[in-house]
């Protein structure tokens, strides 16, 4: 692991960071932190990535939903896969009262 660094961040910021993460109630400050970042340097790998291809974002939705098609029969198929019980269905009455 790295060796640790000190870094000041404005309490402001701070905040900011932690209103939009949403992280558990417990997450510490340096937490906070180094998930902005992580998040940050993950969104720049991705872009970095899609700034690569040669695919339009179209050609690159169809191939992304034939993966998941390829790897959602290849679950079907595998030895011990059990079929997901269907979801219940919900009815919800309502009754509008005049205003």
């Amino acid at each position: 692991m790295a060796a640790a660094r000190r870094v000041n961040v404005d309490a402001e910021l701070l905040e900011q960071m932690r209103k939009a993460m949403r992280p558990p109630g417990d997450a510490s400050d340096t937490e906070i932190v180094e998930r902005g970042l992580l998040t940050y340097l993950g969104r720049n790998a991705m872009h970095d990535a899609q700034a690569l291809s040669d695919l339009t974002e179209e050609q690159a939705l169809d191939l992304a939903y034939s993966e998941l098609h390829t790897m959602r029969a290849a679950r079907r198929e595998a030895p011990g896969h059990r079929p997901r019980s269907p979801r219940p269905t919900f009815y919800l009455a309502v009754e509008v009262t005049g205003r």
